[in-house]
């Protein structure tokens, strides 16, 4: 499967059917691991199943031409009509249209809008840049640069790993949509006060923070690279950004 095909596109393939036998099994298998991947999947499910429902409206215009045909022949045969009060239906209709933007109101605010605040504020992490004093790859750096982040899990699984292959491998679980274990890899990269990845450490760790729902773990982070203009990542989080989190904290 490509590593690089967008999380939503992943997903509405698997909801189509529209996946290899393969790459359905691998997603089963992420699905299983990755509880925050369920519930994207499950929150996509219930949009998609909420864009279906606005479609009853076509069978409401069709139930209202048959109702139309009813009273029509009533009123040949002379059958006693009775009427709806035309305030009762307004009251109806408001009450529906009131529902109608709840709902889109709640799918926005809770998959959309955090979604948005992600994309807008996560920036790919340029290997080339050398925070070390060599420039030797390790095999987990290898596979990094190939964007093979499962290798890059398997090789750093029960390995005594440096400082910069440790930040790797953090990252690889984040871009693997396993923030809870990048946490820890990150946060010990942020304990590190002279370690040649803490600022790094800390914008991913935010970002992993955010990811995982943790705003209230996230936003003092963000906080401290926005207020810090000497900050690797200050431009990454703006005010609005700030904002943001904060409605969703």
């Amino acid at each position: 499967m490509d590593e690089n095909l967008p999380l939503e596109n992943e997903l509405l393939q698997y909801l189509d059917n529209d996946m290899s036998a393969g790459d359905r099994k691998q997603f089963d298998e992420r699905l299983q691991s990755d509880q925050q991947l369920r519930e994207r999947l499950e929150r996509l499910q219930l949009a998609r199943e909420t864009v279906k429902y606005y479609g009853i409206n076509q069978q409401v215009a069709n139930i209202r031409r048959q109702h139309e045909q009813v009273l029509s022949k009533n009123k040949k045969s002379g059958a006693r009509i009775f009427s709806i009060n035309k305030s009762f239906k307004y009251a109806l209709a408001a009450a529906c249209v009131f529902l109608i933007v709840i709902s889109v109101k709640y799918f926005w605010q809770n998959d959309t809008l955090p979604e948005r605040i992600y994309q807008d504020t996560y920036v790919e992490y340029n290997v080339n840049t050398s925070r070390s004093q060599d420039n030797i790859h390790s095999p987990i750096e290898d596979d990094y640069r190939k964007k093979d982040f499962a290798g890059v899990i398997r090789l750093g699984k029960g390995a005594t790993l440096d400082t910069k292959d440790r930040f790797l491998l953090a990252l690889s679980y984040l871009l693997q949509n396993n923030s809870s274990a990048a946490q820890p890899l990150f946060d010990s990269l942020c304990q590190e006060s002279k370690g040649p990845y803490r600022q790094d450490a800390e914008f991913y760790l935010a970002l992993a923070y955010f990811k995982n729902k943790e705003y209230a773990r996230s936003l003092p982070l963000l906080k401290k690279i926005h207020d810090d203009e000497r900050h690797l990542y200050h431009k990454q989080v703006s005010d609005q950004t700030i904002r943001e989190v904060e409605k969703l904290h």
